[in-house]
């Protein structure tokens, strides 16, 4: 091969990188706005219908029920040095909570 040749398969990879770059970032930009207002957006389009189906008052509960739930049925079947890990974890952000709201 010559070297144009080799030249231009780089330029070629480069674009190619840098195509799948970019559409990875804007895919994990669309997941992580869309992560931080799934509550906010199913409380302003599906408020009754969430209150009916979860059996709770506020977004924060329903947050607080997940984490429950995450909890008794997730961590289950994992080994209790990581069940500890998420406990521990779980325990600091109700204690960061605390000091960040008083």
């Amino acid at each position: 091969m010559s070297a144009t040749a080799l030249d231009s398969q780089g330029r070629e990879r480069r674009k190619l990188v840098l195509a799948v770059s970019v559409g990875a970032a804007l895919e994990w930009f669309d997941f992580t706005l869309f992560a931080i207002f799934a509550l906010q957006i199913a409380v302003a389009f599906f408020p009754a219908s969430i209150r009916e189906r979860w059996c709770c008052a506020t977004p924060w509960s329903w947050r607080e029920k997940h984490v429950r739930w995450f909890f008794d049925h997730y961590l289950r079947p994992l080994a209790p040095a990581t069940v500890y890990y998420y406990q521990l974890t779980a325990a600091l952000v109700r204690l960061r909570r605390k000091v960040s709201l008083s």
